[in-house]
């Protein structure tokens, strides 16, 4: 079964964005999301101070196997993450990226997946990419998640797609991509 959780990101002039995360559901929620809170006040330096981030209090517990939904999770955090990037922020369209691997193999090809972090700092962004020393902070940040999340704790969850059964794949390593990241939305 999956855990998964959706963090709001709000920031002036912008749209919501939203952040969805799947986790093994062996934990308890509320570990799960204070870990998830701990990566975000992780995230923190790269992320615009005029931004803010929470989490949203009805955590969906899904059949990896099927999609089913088979209940909730009442969660919260202790308080909503702010950035504290200081400077502007970023485009809208641009994102801070983190690429995702596993161990799982789904129909011959290996299962990754990527988080986009909305409203990065302009001070720690150059020419397209994120500088020598927010990128430095950035990796630190997702080498840190990855152990608050604990071994097979954050899972990238492959949906049951015709007819084949879903599958989710436990994170091994995450990688803060220098570039920005920007996500088409496939109905686009």
């Amino acid at each position: 079964m999956v855990l998964q959780l959706i963090v709001r990101g709000n920031a002036p002039t912008s749209t919501e964005a939203l952040n969805v995360w799947n986790f093994d559901d062996s934990a308890p929620s509320a570990t799960t999301a204070a870990a998830l809170q701990s990566a975000y006040e992780g995230f923190a330096p790269i992320l615009s101070d005029d931004a803010t981030f929470d989490l949203d209090p009805v955590g969906r517990v899904l059949d990896d196997a099927t999609g089913l939904l088979l209940g909730f999770e009442a969660v919260s955090w202790s308080a909503p993450v702010e950035g504290t990037g200081v400077g502007l922020r970023g485009p809208d369209a641009s994102c801070a990226l983190i690429s995702w691997q596993t161990a799982t193999i789904v129909g011959g090809r290996a299962l990754r997946g990527r988080t986009y972090l909305p409203y990065p700092s302009l001070s720690v962004l150059g020419e397209g990419q994120i500088t020598g020393g927010g990128l430095t902070a950035f990796q630190a940040a997702v080498d840190n998640a990855e152990s608050d999340f604990g071994p097979g704790g954050l899972v990238i969850w492959h949906r049951p797609v015709g007819g084949a059964g879903g599958v989710a794949g436990p994170v091994v390593a995450g990688v803060a991509r220098p570039e920005y990241g920007v996500q088409r939305r496939r109905r686009d």
